[in-house]
């Protein structure tokens, strides 16, 4: 993740672009993880990456991809939901 893009967008609240920037970041690290024990494994959908998390990984990162899995089903506000990404990006950045 680029770190001054992501700086400049919040800046500038552009919490779409944070919000997406952040997102992906915490997909391509759990990605990565599960890849570990499954190499063909592709992201989908975080539902999908939430089952294989549940297989594969430790329960911190089963609780982030959950988490991920509801942002996308819920109806929040996008300073909400940032708040949540940044909170799981430090927990996963650990």
């Amino acid at each position: 993740m680029n770190k001054k893009v992501f700086e400049y967008s919040l800046k500038n609240n552009d919490y779409n672009k944070c919000i997406e920037m952040l997102r992906k970041e915490i997909i391509n690290i759990l990605v990565k993880k599960i890849q570990v024990y499954n190499k063909f494994f592709k992201y989908s959908t975080t539902k999908d990456l939430y089952l294989k998390s549940k297989e594969v990984l430790d329960e911190q990162y089963i609780t982030i991809s959950y988490i991920l899995y509801n942002l996308d089903i819920m109806d929040e506000t996008d300073e909400f939901i940032l708040d949540e990404l940044l909170e799981m990006y430090k927990e996963i950045k650990k």
